[in-house]
């Protein structure tokens, strides 16, 4: 299976201008590989032009070199109920055969950790329009709190300040009868098995993102907030670090079964996995 090889760490703001035409080359190259619906202008203005006081891009690259995948993350300082507050916003894009891992967490957290250090007692929210079930799925797994949610009501003070976020940050909602589903436009490529995977995946995070946000095909993003604290990122940290290790014990016992098949009867191998 392909995998993601090695990553660089870019910040716009302070490339030459040939560089940074180089970087908007490449990246919409890739990026209309993975979504449609994007015009090179707007995909320049949201992701390498962004007006937030910071903006990193990870680069995301396969064992040839080869640029597979992008994960841009900005911090904004918003007016917020009237509190100057922090606002974590991104876009990422893998082509789909790199997907998996979550290998995002572990670039963003250390920098949202160091933001949040030197603002003591500032509000700091992450704020998503996501578009696609399995970015959804992530920050469910790794967050305490994600609003909305399969588990409960989202509380209507909440929802009144995803408003005002949403328009801080001009997302227009698809429907005014629904403030939390909105206008994005980034429709991810995605093959007909692939959909058929989502249709079928039982993790709840997915399914109610599945429910609640039916028409991500055609580039509708579900609105979502999340509250972040000091404790929450060093909880997520921590649960990104177990998934790795669960996942490097995975893959140590399939080299391990490779290696003995042939020498061991299948009954064994089964016994040991267990």
């Amino acid at each position: 299976m392909p995998r993601v090889a090695s990553g660089e760490m870019v910040m716009p703001k302070t490339l030459t201008p040939a560089a940074k035409q180089q970087l908007i080359d490449s990246l919409y190259d890739l990026h209309c590989r993975i979504f449609d619906g994007v015009d090179k202008q707007a995909f320049v203005k949201y992701v390498i032009e962004s007006k937030a006081e910071h903006t990193w891009i990870q680069l995301h690259k396969n064992d040839r070199g080869q640029l597979v995948g992008y994960f841009a993350f900005h911090i904004f300082e918003k007016v917020i109920g009237g509190v100057l507050s922090g606002v974590l916003r991104g876009e990422m894009g893998m082509l789909s055969e790199y997907r998996g891992g979550n290998i995002n967490a572990r670039f963003v957290i250390p920098r949202v950790f160091n933001y949040m250090m030197s603002h003591p007692g500032r509000p700091f929210f992450c704020l998503a329009s996501f578009v696609h079930p399995s970015s959804y799925s992530q920050l469910a797994r790794y967050a305490d709190q994600i609003y909305p949610n399969h588990a409960e009501e989202t509380p209507g003070d909440v929802v009144a300040m995803m408003r005002e976020l949403a328009a801080a940050f001009h997302l227009e909602p698809v429907n005014e009868d629904n403030p939390l589903v909105c206008k994005v436009g980034w429709k991810t490529i995605d093959s007909p098995a692939d959909r058929a995977y989502w249709r079928r995946n039982q993790n709840p995070a997915a399914r109610f993102f599945m429910a609640a946000n039916p028409g991500y095909t055609e580039g509708h993003g579900l609105l979502t907030l999340t509250p972040l604290s000091l404790g929450g990122v060093i909880r997520a940290a921590g649960r990104f670090a177990g998934a790795k290790a669960n996942r490097w014990s995975r893959n140590a016992v399939a080299k391990a079964q490779d290696s003995l098949r042939g020498l061991l009867p299948e009954s064994c191998l089964v016994r040991a996995a267990a």
